[in-house]
């Protein structure tokens, strides 16, 4: 019969657990159990690959330490693998481990009496990939280099790695508010598309940024500028108004086209440009600059029937004619 119980040394002043034999050497301890081994790929906070092992032990009362021994599968020598202290602790990771290589561990608790009978070994196959060291590569496709844009632009950036790409975010450097903006971002992939309003920014030139991450915090960026300008002023023909006079078998219509912008102020110095369809069915054309009402006026005169005035273009420097927002013909009947 074995007793546990706790001993001091009077000389030293040491105490410990200590295990009283009614008779005899005290025999070695048991041997560990549930030996465990787990390959351990490298991530970004432990950016190195291994091999993790734990055991439960065996006889914890006539333990000091353990020794861990191991060997590629299939080879008949065990090596010793130094154990990092604490000495009675019950897990080890093995970080000398070749990449894909299939090893066994044994593990056995020492004593007092000397070492134990080794457990029951345990395996498991090395990450195939060592450390990875080099970093993604990407590159902002859209917009171009130095291009000059403004309202809504998109833009998209691709990233490649040798293992895979972990993350990759689009960002913005406004230097008015003195912030790197993030404009969206994307797991586990390698491209992205995101939208960028440059209505609100002030004009001037701007650094487009894509930044892509691996698995183990390796990253990569990509940067260019665009030139933001003033968005142009968006025009449309709001209304277009006939009147007609008549004399005899013949009638003298008029009718005034009206050009605004998208906030319904009037846009003089407009080049209109439309088309008669008079009632033989002949078309004629002409162009009228508006004037500071937003007004261009247009006649024609010719037999009685039906006329159409059609409004083919809307032009000034700075402006972009809403042609499908427009009002585009009208047809009056003298």
């Amino acid at each position: 019969r074995e007793v546990a119980t706790v001993a001091r040394n009077s000389v030293t002043g040491q105490s410990g657990a200590v295990v009283l034999l009614p008779a005899g050497t005290v025999a070695p301890p048991d041997a560990p159990t549930n030996l465990f081994a787990a390959p351990h790929p490298a991530t970004a906070s432990e950016p190195y690959v291994a091999i993790n092992l734990s055991w439960s032990n065996g006889d914890l009362l006539r333990t000091r330490t353990y020794e861990l021994e191991r060997r590629p599968a299939g080879e008949p020598a065990w090596t010793a693998i130094a154990l990092v202290p604490p000495a009675m602790s019950t897990s080890h990771q093995d970080t000398t481990v070749a990449p894909a290589t299939l090893y066994e561990y044994r593990v056995r608790a020492v004593g007092v009496a000397g070492p134990g009978p080794w457990s029951i070994p345990a395996s498991a196959t090395s990450p195939a990939t060592a450390l990875d060291t080099a970093p993604p590569s990407v590159t902002l496709l859209t917009p171009a280099q130095g291009a000059i844009v403004s309202g809504l632009i998109s833009v998209s950036a691709q990233a490649t790695d040798n293992i895979g790409v972990a993350s990759l975010e689009i960002r913005y450097w406004n230097q008015y508010l003195g912030q790197e903006i993030t404009l969206g971002s994307v797991s586990q992939a390698g491209s992205l598309t995101v939208n960028l309003e440059t209505s609100g920014l002030t004009p001037a030139s701007y650094s487009l940024r894509a930044f892509a991450q691996d698995a183990v915090g390796n990253w990569s960026v990509a940067e260019i500028q665009v030139q933001v300008t003033a968005p142009p002023t968006i025009v449309r023909v709001t209304s277009i108004a006939l009147t007609g006079k008549t004399q005899g078998s013949r009638a003298t219509i008029t009718g005034t086209v009206s050009v605004k912008d998208t906030l319904g102020a009037a846009v003089g110095g407009a080049s209109v440009t439309t088309r008669w369809t008079l009632p033989n069915g002949s078309t004629r054309t002409s162009t009228v600059v508006t004037d500071t009402t937003g007004r261009a006026t247009f006649s024609v005169s010719s037999v009685r029937g039906t006329y159409t005035l059609t409004v083919v273009s809307v032009k000034k420097a700075g402006v972009v004619f809403d042609a499908a927002g427009s009002v585009l013909s009208k047809s009056i009947r003298k």
